[in-house]
């Protein structure tokens, strides 16, 4: 309840650190209230993230689906120049349909929370990490790589219509001024791509989140052959990159060993120096799996990993992001001895306040 609350509001910074704020005031024990927001706010943006992995994989369906028909629609004269076009670009239409909620999401939930959380924590509140742990998010980075999948499978779709379209005999050459201005277009766009993804995976290895890391990478390798494709030099080191994910596989195969598989088949193909891009359900099935833990997330176990990564400890074994195990107390114990924070009747107690402020607090707004 809390989390739709916020997102069906004015998401500035501003107005997540006042409900914030408000949920502290209530009640004297601010860390556990902070526990229960941020239980709420990871539930909401795991299932979420998982929802729109979802719909990139129903519209790569739909698409593999029309390919064959849309094909069958293009027509080699000059009358059918412009619909041609709009038919290649209606094909790309839904994956910016779906990109443009999840940067929505990133820039309306996810930044302005995480940020007025960790002020509300260090320097409103003055809670240290000996008494309270911001936890390492990772889901802005999340957000990234599913948009950047967005754009990664926008260009596979368009080079597969270029090559139909290479197939075709036109007297009046539209099409072949069509298919020659496919390539041209993901050459200026790819450049962009390959500089964002690298931030990424720095920002990920400063996070110590090796498996969004190998994710960001492997996603990485597919530009690279769709860059190889028209012609951009990426300068990418595969042989750094592959040892780094062996090593991060290696080292984490609770959370990454499924992803060693997609590694594998880039290196046999970009090394044998093939031309023919990696079918992407390849890729999209190594990211499945996490997505698939991230729907069945479970309030009320909320915690970090020894990394600091935030988790549900019953619905998850591991980290999804290490594959580390879960790091108690989240809360310093009270110095006074009082039973621990997670006690069940305390809790039990503490979350009938948070939802009768909570729906005192919507109907206010409303």
């Amino acid at each position: 309840m809390f989390v739709k609350f916020l997102a069906t509001k004015d998401n500035n910074a501003l107005h997540v650190k006042n409900v914030i704020r408000i949920h502290v005031s209530t009640v004297n024990v601010r860390s556990f209230v902070l526990i229960e927001i941020m239980d709420q706010y990871s539930k909401f943006v795991t299932r979420k993230l998982a929802r729109y992995y979802g719909v990139i994989m129903d519209i790569f369906r739909d698409q593999h689906l029309s390919f064959d028909p849309d094909c069958a629609q293009i027509r080699a004269s000059p009358m059918a120049a412009d619909a041609n076009k709009r038919l290649i670009s209606a094909r790309g239409d839904k994956f910016e349909i779906i990109g443009k909620k999840i940067i929505n999401l990133r820039d309306r939930l996810i930044t302005p929370f995480e940020r007025s959380l960790y002020v509300l924590v260090k320097d409103e509140l003055r809670l240290d990490s000996r008494s309270f742990r911001v936890p390492v998010y990772g889901y802005k980075l999340r957000c990234e790589l599913l948009f950047s999948l967005c754009r990664y499978m926008t260009h596979v779709d368009a080079l597969n219509m270029m090559t139909h379209l290479e197939t075709l005999e036109d007297p009046s050459f539209n099409i072949n001024l069509l298919a020659a201005g496919i390539p041209r277009v993901i050459y200026e766009q790819i450049a962009v791509n390959f500089s964002k993804i690298e931030g990424f995976i720095q920002r990920a290895q400063k996070q110590y989140l090796p498996t969004l890391e190998v994710e960001l990478r492997l996603l990485q390798l597919g530009l690279k052959q769709v860059a190889d494709k028209v012609g951009r030099d990426t300068r990418v080191d595969l042989f750094d990159t592959f040892e780094r994910i062996e090593n991060l596989s290696s080292e984490h195969k609770v959370a990454i060993g499924s992803h060693l598989g997609t590694a594998v088949t880039f290196k046999n193909i970009l090394w044998a120096g093939g031309r023919n891009l990696m079918t992407p359900e390849k890729l999209m099935d190594s990211f499945a799996i996490e997505m698939r833990h991230f729907e069945g997330y479970k309030l009320g176990s909320f915690d970090v990993c020894l990394r600091g990564h935030p988790m549900s400890r019953t619905a998850w074994k591991n980290c999804l992001e290490c594959g580390s195990g879960a790091k108690r107390p989240l809360v310093k114990e009270e110095q006074n001895g009082e039973k621990h924070i997670y006690n069940d009747k305390f809790l039990e107690v503490i979350r009938s306040m948070r939802a009768s402020h909570v729906s005192s607090q919507i109907s206010s707004e409303e």
